[in-house]
C-alpha cells in the first residue's frame, strides 16, 4: 500500500511460517545490522549448514528441505524482530501463521532464542520420526466460499480443512490421494485455482495427533516467561498472556486448524489496524486486503527501509 505511514510502534507484530521462503530472503537484514548477524550465527553454530547461504543462494535451487526451511525461516523471523525492537519498533500485539509462533512466542518473551530454535527443530525431528509423507499432502484452494469447502471435505473422507486464510483462500490437508481428489473436485466446481503444496505432511490437521502428543512432551521441559507483549491464538483467536497459556497453545497448534480469518479480525477489533509482517515478504501482509480492505500493513523491510532513513 503505497505512500501510507505505518507507526511500528503501534502496529500488530504477524510472523510467518512455511511457505514464506524465496531465494535472496533476509538480503536487507545480512552483513548490515549486527544483531541480526549475532543470532544468524548463534544459529549456524547449532545447526549442520551454512543460512546465509540457503537465505541468499538456496543451496543452488529454489527448493531447500523442509527441516532447513523451517530452520530458517524461524531465525529470520526473530532476526527481524530483535533488529525492530533494536531501533525502537515495539508492537502492541502478536500473532503467528503456522510455524511461525514459535518466532512469534519469542517475541512476545516466552523463551529465548535457541530454545525457540530447538523446538523448531524437535518439530522437525518428530514429523521426519513419525509421519509417511509419502501417505499425506496439503494444497491450497481460492476463490470458493467456506460452504463450498465444507461440502468438498465431507463428500472426501481424510481430507480436513487445515487454514481459513481469508474469506476465499482455504488450506486443506490430510491423506494424498483424498487431497488430490479434493483439489480436482474444487476445480470443477469453479475454483480460481486448487494446487498442492511442496510439502508431504498435512500440518494442522488430525493427522499430526502423535506429532503435537510429543512435542507436548518437549514443551513440558521448556522454561516458560509470561509474556511481554500479548499473543493471540491463531486456533481460537483469543489473547494469551500467561507462560501457561502459551505452553497450552502449542501443544495443540500442529494439529489443530489455523483460523487466521478470525485471528486478524480479533487484531482489528481491539488493536488497531495496522500490521507489519516481521519475517521475510509479505505472505500475510498480501491476505489482508481479502479480510479487511482498510487495514494497513507493511513489511519488516518496509519498515526497516524508513527507519534508516530519518
Amino acid at each position: 500500500m503505497a505512500g501510507v505511514s505505518v507507526q511500528s510502534d503501534s502496529a500488530a507484530w504477524l510472523f510467518p511460517g512455511l511457505g514464506c521462503r524465496y531465494v535472496g530472503m533476509g538480503y536487507d537484514l545480512i552483513g548490515r545490522f549486527a544483531t541480526a548477524d549475532n543470532l544468524i550465527s548463534a544459529a549456524q553454530s547449532r545447526l549442520a549448514f551454512n543460512i546465509i547461504e540457503v537465505c541468499l543462494e538456496g543451496s543452488g535451487r529454489k527448493y531447500v528441505p523442509a527441516r532447513q526451511e523451517a530452520q530458517v525461516i524461524y531465525v529470520l523471523d526473530c532476526a527481524y524482530a530483535a533488529v525492530l525492537r533494536e531501533r525502537g519498533c515495539n508492537p502492541r500485539i502478536i500473532a503467528g501463521h503456522s510455524l511461525g509462533n514459535l518466532a512469534a512466542c519469542f517475541a512476545a518473551g516466552a523463551y529465548d532464542f535457541l530454545t525457540g530454535l530447538e523446538l523448531v527443530t524437535r518439530v522437525e525431528d518428530l514429523m521426519e520420526e513419525l509421519i509417511d509423507g509419502r501417505d499425506q499432502a496439503m494444497g491450497v484452494v481460492i476463490g470458493l466460499d467456506d460452504r463450498a469447502i465444507r461440502d468438498l471435505l465431507q463428500a472426501v473422507p481424510g481430507t480436513f480443512l487445515a487454514n481459513w486464510n481469508s474469506p476465499l483462500q482455504y488450506v486443506v490437508g490430510g491423506f494424498a490421494t483424498d487431497v488430490d481428489r479434493v483439489l480436482r473436485m474444487a476445480l470443477e466446481c469453479g475454483a480460481k485455482q486448487a494446487k498442492r503444496f511442496i510439502t508431504e505432511r498435512a500440518i494442522h490437521t488430525p493427522l499430526m495427533a502423535d506429532v503435537a502428543a510429543r512435542f507436548s512432551e518437549t514443551l513440558a521441559t521448556v522454561n516458560w516467561n509470561d509474556l511481554r507483549t500479548p499473543l493471540v491464538n491463531s486456533q481460537t483467536a483469543t489473547v494469551l498472556r500467561t507462560a501457561a497459556e502459551i505452553r497450552h497453545f502449542l501443544g495443540g497448534f500442529l494439529s489443530q486448524p489455523v483460523h487466521w480469518q478470525a485471528t486478524v479480525q480479533a487484531i482489528l477489533s481491539g488493536w488497531g489496524r495496522q500490521f507489519v509482517e516481521v519475517g521475510p515478504g509479505n505472505l500475510l501482509t498480501s491476505m489482508l486486503p481479502f479480510i479487511e480492505s482498510t487495514a494497513t500493513a507493511r513489511t519488516a523491510s518496509d519498515v526497516l527501509d524508513q527507519k534508516v532513513q530519518l
